[in-house]
């Protein structure tokens, strides 16, 4: 009953960044109402600020529980911005450190728990946070929806240098090209070295196969599966996500890659993590950011106003300001992240070494290469080893027919 190519068709009303915080303002208090105490998930960036500060605007008075992640990895820890922006909102503040022994106890729970395999490690710390969170309160808001609405993520800007690349000559490009493959690889969170050799990798392929294999943890074509990677459902992995956008308007090129994400990423892999990750410790997560109104208002939006230049979420942060201070307005977006590159390397070993080195799942996929490459440190391969590492353990689980 509810269209989301029919209300991307519609003229745009966001006319102004005024516009879009009374609208925010209002879907957090609808989001807010409930029989049972409310929280918020909060990682110390824009989007779940934004939520913070909005709950404790429209709650004035009440005292806000809110919820991030401490991280021993100084590379991935964010929780001091998070403790910061709660300060300043006067929230009454949770953190919850995730080492690595509660982060081997958050992997066994969802590895038992869960009927489907889910690739995003993030589930690791939701469900802590969860856990944590369903001592004070029943429900909590959280941030989901926000980078596919308004053109968070760095593959977007990807697409904008992507047509600046294809101008240069190919002897140029293949210059770059290799000195880029030769940087040594880090574990770190979304480093320089990863975002440039993501770049590569695709930039020269059509558009939709670029964001496929910037935004998967493999390419359309490498996840050899052993019922053949999507080939029985006609016409491949590409065609069965492009005709997503058929009844999605056609004006505007960047709009329709926000718009297959809105569609295919945000439903298929962030909404069934967090709604599993808090289930599974019994509390109600809610998404502010798809309140019918926000979506309404955003999704017919021109792709100028959310991504401008090399700017993300550009009118989000003009609706931010007078909320959140500026320094998270202004912070590069890191996201959720767990250490996964290193704990491969060390406590997950084992369990690489027994499920990886021969898959039963996916038996035409690269895997014992991908994991050489990730030991022997030439490539961060952690991306990719995750999800099959959590598709093979999912499949002995429920002793899941791994033959044709």
């Amino acid at each position: 009953y509810w269209d989301p190519a029919q209300v991307a068709a519609r003229r745009s009303r966001l006319d102004s960044p005024a516009t879009l915080q009374g609208v925010l303002l209002r879907a957090v208090e609808r989001e807010l109402m409930s029989d049972v105490p409310v929280g918020v998930f909060t990682s110390g960036g824009l989007d779940s600020s934004l939520l913070a500060a909005a709950s404790a605007r429209v709650m004035a008075g009440e005292k806000i529980h809110t919820y991030s992640v401490k991280f021993l990895d100084r590379g991935y820890d964010e929780s001091s911005y998070a403790e910061a922006v709660t300060h300043d909102i006067r929230t009454v503040h949770h953190v919850v450190t995730a080492d690595e022994a509660a982060l081997e106890r958050a992997f066994e729970t969802v590895t038992r728990a869960l009927a489907e395999p889910i690739g995003d490690p993030a589930i690791l710390p939701t469900y802590l946070l969860a856990e944590t969170a369903r001592e004070h309160v029943k429900v909590v808001l959280s941030g989901e929806g926000a980078d596919e609405l308004f053109g968070g993520y760095p593959t977007y800007l990807g697409h904008t240098a992507a047509l600046a690349y294809l101008r240069l000559p190919r002897a140029l490009r293949r210059a770059f090209r290799w000195a880029v493959e030769r940087w040594p690889a880090s574990t770190g969170k979304v480093t320089l070295e990863f975002l440039l050799k993501q770049f590569v990798t695709a930039a020269e392929l059509p558009w939709l196969e670029r964001h496929l294999s910037w935004f998967g943890a493999m390419g359309p074509n490498q996840a050899g599966g052993a019922r053949g990677a999507g080939e029985a459902r006609g016409g491949g992995p590409i065609a069965d996500v492009a005709c997503r956008l058929t009844t999605f308007p056609r004006t505007d090129p960047l709009n329709r890659i926000l718009w297959l994400d809105f569609l295919t990423y945000l439903p298929d892999n962030l909404l069934v993590k967090v709604d599993r990750g808090t289930m599974l410790a019994s509390i109600e997560a809610r998404a502010p950011y798809l309140d019918r109104e926000v979506m309404e208002l955003v999704l017919p939006a021109p792709s100028e106003l959310k991504v401008h230049g090399f700017t993300t979420k550009a009118i989000l942060k003009e609706a931010a300001v007078g909320l959140v201070p500026r320094t998270v307005i202004r912070r590069r977006k890191r996201g959720l992240s767990v250490p996964v590159a290193r704990w491969l390397n060390a406590g997950l070993a084992p369990l690489a070494d027994r499920y990886l080195a021969a898959p039963r799942l996916f038996k035409n996929a690269p895997t014992p290469r991908l994991l050489a490459e990730h030991r022997s440190g030439r490539r961060n391969n952690a991306r990719k080893l995750w999800p099959l590492l959590m598709a093979e353990l999912w499949a002995e689980r429920w002793d899941v027919d791994t033959e044709p």
